[in-house]
């Protein structure tokens, strides 16, 4: 029953650290702050397992309905953040039902170098947009220091939408969002791309 417990409260407490080091890493910006969440995690880890032997030894001393219960609530507890985590870390598409035949013109302005391209391989520009990937709000976009695209998109029921970006944030008709990096990262390249055309 002890080793039950504490596995259950290794990954209880392993959990709520995660969603701690999450809120404190979530503004960061550049590689440093990968290396320090990753040792974070690594020192959670040991942490959740030394409060899990104390609780475990703590549990182990009740009267066993009282222990019942204990595992009920903090099973409970797990599965819920397990569903809280998983579905903040899936993010939304909000532009994955977007067609080339929606868009009747796009532009996009690179800043540096302030240069403004029109787009006008609007299928693969859809398809690119599709894969944006964003997750909750921030307002960090005025931190960012780095080249910004812009992209307008004229709608075919007239219409604008601006979306700008910046591989860590996306900012759609703005309201500034987290997002994916690697779609962004894809993005960029492609209308860099354009510029050398």
């Amino acid at each position: 029953m002890k080793k039950g417990f504490l596995i259950i409260f290794t990954f209880f407490y392993f959990g709520l650290f995660i969603i701690l080091i999450d809120l404190v890493s979530r503004n960061f910006i550049g590689p440093l702050p990968g290396v320090l969440t990753l040792a974070a995690l690594v020192a959670a880890f040991i942490l959740s397992v030394g409060l899990a032997q104390f609780t475990a030894n703590k549990a182990e001393g009740l009267a066993p309905p009282k222990r019942k219960l204990l595992l009920a609530i903090v099973c409970l507890l797990l599965i819920l953040a397990v569903i809280v985590v998983f579905v903040k870390a899936k993010g939304k598409k909000p532009f994955q039902d977007l067609e080339a035949s929606d868009i009747s013109a796009a532009s996009v302005e690179l800043v540096p170098p302030d240069t403004t391209v029109q787009i006008t391989e609007l299928e693969e520009l859809a398809g690119y947009l599709n894969d944006i990937v964003v997750y909750e709000k921030d307002n960090s976009y005025n931190d960012y220091a780095g080249q910004t695209v812009t992209i307008t998109l004229t709608m075919k029921d007239g219409f604008k939408k601006k979306i700008r970006e910046n591989n860590l944030l996306a900012v759609i008709d703005g309201t500034d969002y987290k997002a994916k990096y690697e779609p962004l990262e894809t993005l960029n390249r492609y209308v860099n791309n354009l510029l050398e055309e």
